[in-house]
């Protein structure tokens, strides 16, 4: 199923559409992967490929061929190709791994655990068929290819509150230990107090560490997800060179007797530092090899190491750069940041919530080579787009990027959320319009990106596709009561409300309280192949103008919301029913002054 809206709006770039629309994301049957048997081949990873997605399976072969997987380790899950799972649909990606775990991965002879379902265990998960896996799996690695869920929502968890981990998280744990019933996180550290001062480095071995490491390959398309294969090969071969963007971690969310030092753990739980502050980090990154054969060191330039005053922002030349206490939540790439401009990064190391890796898409575009370096491409520089590993061929990414291998890392991220752009001047959401103006939007964390096509419009070659390309017609899902030996008959419905929003800039005016203004949205849309009818509706917010008084006070926050009115309604299949044509989608709204609380009654922006 497709759906291209596609709209311009006055004093806006022209990027495609406004659109709220339910979609059913139809699915089908199962493609297998394919890898072929090689010799020395990894027995230690299994790859986990969700069979109702064209692309996954596609994916897990590329990653198993490139890497040298034991192709048996390609593990065909049943589910749908949605972002956020709920308990039941965790549960059944669970039972479904532990069953393939089960028949492919265990060492000597036993025979698979099957639960008592009698004692109130499923038929899969029990204390003895997880203690199996965990003494028996020759697995250590899992790796989940795009088409897997990525955010655990605890629907139906007895965890309390609204909360989002990832999936990821909870397979790492989940897999090797009998939880009776749910919980938020767990946390195992022998490994960690295994590594003692760095000298017990060593792999994880499930059966001491209680856990599994848990990747992920993704990617806004799946081209995206394999470049990272691609990449990270790459960078594997011709060494790694590159910068430090960080925080020393003091202040705000941590003492300041703690922070970024080299700890070792003891097995009460606790730790000592083996170096006492995060300074050991300008030894590890104390040279930087640069193309032209010239090496940058910290020592070159004293004000590299900056313990005093962090409100002054760091020499380009230093490798390592850290954000201290001064402005914890200052990360890099924002201009007030002491890291305005970082370059050549090879690791990014975040604090927590806050210190964000980007504030919103120019400081994205700090993230650059030069002061002077071209950001973006011009629309019609056709070498430019052709280089760029931007997915919407936006972004001159011959300046703007990261270093070969980069890492990221963020000390505390919650809610866990899914890493992209909306297409510039639009915010795609999966719930409803922010109540606030002020808030920098640059797409919903728990929603796949669109697609921006640029050879199809209405009257230009730009349209913005929501559509569900990553789940097969007619797919199936397993239900919790299913026997696992037979395949899934249960439907895989996967609607999502969508949302695209644009905030417009309006000169100042006031609302005639005789003749009150109407404002009218217009948009172009087709949508194709739908299951089902679907309507498309329309919100209108009003910014008020920044007032104050003795008795009023209008903060630049302020803003008038008016209802949702419908704008279309689309049938299935096709709507316009040719498939071809561009269908009109209108909706008025009258500004009502008795909702406007600015005494002169002025408004100077809308969002749409």
């Amino acid at each position: 199923m497709s759906f291209l809206p596609n709209i311009r709006l006055p004093g806006e770039r022209k990027w495609p559409g406004f659109v709220l629309v339910s979609l059913l994301m139809l699915c089908s049957g199962a493609a297998q992967a394919v890898c072929t048997t090689q010799s020395g081949m990894r027995d230690d990873v299994l790859i986990v490929v969700n069979a109702n997605s064209p692309s996954s399976p596609e994916i897990g072969d590329y990653y198993c061929e490139q890497r040298g997987i034991n192709p048996a380790h390609i593990a065909s899950v049943y589910l749908p190709t949605v972002n956020d799972v709920q308990l039941d649909q965790f549960i059944s990606l669970r039972d479904q791994l532990i069953r393939f775990l089960q028949l492919n991965t265990l060492s000597g002879n036993e025979a698979p655990v099957v639960c008592d379902t009698v004692q109130g265990y499923s038929k899969y998960y029990c204390p003895d068929s997880v203690d199996q896996i965990r003494r028996l799996t020759r697995i250590r690695y899992l790796v989940l290819v795009r088409g897997i869920p990525s955010r655990f929502t605890f629907t139906g968890s007895s965890v309390p509150g609204p909360k989002i981990t990832s999936v990821d998280n909870y397979l790492r744990y989940w897999l090797l230990n009998y939880f009776p019933v749910d919980r938020e996180f767990y946390s195992f550290n022998q490994r960690a107090i295994d590594f003692q001062d760095g000298r017990g480095m060593r792999t994880v071995l499930p059966s001491t560490d209680l856990e599994l490491i848990v990747g992920r390959i993704d990617g806004i398309t799946p081209e995206n997800a394999k470049q990272l294969v691609d990449r990270a090969l790459a960078a594997e071969h011709n060494g790694v060179y590159g910068k430090l963007a960080g925080s020393t971690y003091t202040g705000i969310r941590l003492s300041n007797s703690d922070g970024a030092y080299w700890k070792q753990w003891l097995s009460s739980g606790y730790a000592t530092k083996v170096y006492p502050s995060w300074h050991y980090l300008h030894g590890l990154f104390g040279e930087l090899q640069l193309p032209s054969g010239l090496a940058i060191t910290h020592v070159t330039n004293p004000q590299c190491i900056n313990d005093t005053n962090n409100f002054i922002e760091l020499p380009q030349e230093c490798v390592v750069r850290m954000i201290g206490p001064a402005k914890a939540n200052w990360g890099p790439g924002r201009p007030a940041s002491v890291i305005p401009r970082p370059d050549q990064t090879l690791i990014y190391q975040g604090k927590g919530n806050g210190f964000s890796s980007h504030l919103d898409f120019e400081s994205v575009l700090n993230w650059r080579d030069s002061d002077s370096c071209n950001t973006l491409c011009d629309p019609t520089d056709a070498v430019c787009k052709a280089a760029s590993v931007d997915v919407y061929k936006e972004i001159d990414t011959r300046c703007v990027r990261v270093a070969d291998g980069f890492i990221g890392y963020n000390y505390s991220s919650y809610p866990v959320g899914n890493m992209y752009g909306s297409p510039t001047g639009w915010a795609v959401n999966k719930n409803s319009i922010t109540n606030k103006w002020q808030v920098s939007s640059t797409g919903d964390n728990s929603y796949r990106a669109p697609e921006v096509r640029d050879d199809m419009g209405f009257d230009d070659s730009y349209s913005l596709w929501f559509d569900s390309p990553e789940q097969l017609p007619g797919a199936t899902c397993y239900t919790n009561s299913d026997d696992l030996q037979q395949p899934p008959v249960a439907d895989c419905d996967s609607a999502e409300r969508v949302t695209v929003s644009q905030k417009v800039f309006i000169t100042e005016r006031a609302i005639d309280l005789a003749t009150p203004p109407v404002i009218t949205v217009r948009f172009k849309y087709r949508a194709l192949a739908l299951d089902r009818n679907v309507g498309l509706d329309v919100k209108l917010t009003v910014h008020e103008s920044v007032y104050s008084d003795a008795t009023v006070a209008i903060s630049d926050d302020n803003q008038i919301a008016y209802p949702w009115k419908r704008a279309a309604d689309l049938s299935a299949p096709d709507t316009p029913a040719d498939g071809v044509s561009w269908g009109d989608a209108v909706a008025s709204f009258t500004l009502d002054p008795a909702l406007h609380q600015h005494p002169q009654q002025l408004f100077d922006g809308l969002i749409l």
